[in-house]
C-alpha cells in the first residue's frame, strides 16, 4: 500500500519504522490476520507478532487496533484538510471577476 508508506513518511515521527516493520503494518492495515501475514512475508507468526510489539512501541500503543486506527484517524483528518482546501479553491474560482475596464472612446 503506497499511501500507507506515504503517510508514515509524512507523520513526521520522532522514531522510523523498518522496512520488515512498514510490511507488517502494510498487511494489518489490508486486514491480515498474523497468520496471514507470516504467509505472506515468508516469516514465523511469532516474528510478525514480534513486529507488532515494536511499531505498538513506536507509536506508543498499546495494540495493532490501536495502531491502525491512529492512522486512519490521520488519514482520515490529513484528507478533511485537502477537502476544505480544494473547497476553497473552487469557491475562489466561482467568484465573479471584475471586468476589465475598456477605455471610452
Amino acid at each position: 500500500m503506497e499511501s500507507l508508506d506515504r503517510l508514515l513518511r509524512s507523520l513526521s515521527l520522532p522514531r522510523d519504522l523498518s522496512q520488515r516493520e512498514r510490511e507488517v503494518a502494510r498487511a494489518g492495515a489490508r486486514g491480515l490476520d498474523t497468520k496471514a501475514t507470516a504467509a505472506e512475508l515468508g516469516i514465523s507468526p511469532k516474528t510478525v507478532d514480534e513486529f507488532w510489539r515494536r511499531i505498538c512501541k513506536k507509536f506508543g500503543r498499546r495494540s495493532r487496533s490501536e495502531v491502525l486506527s491512529y492512522l486512519l484517524a490521520v488519514s482520515m483528518r490529513r484528507l478533511a484538510s485537502a477537502i476544505d482546501a480544494d473547497q476553497q479553491w473552487i469557491a475562489q474560482e466561482k467568484r465573479p471577476r471584475p471586468r476589465p475596464k475598456h477605455p471610452t472612446r
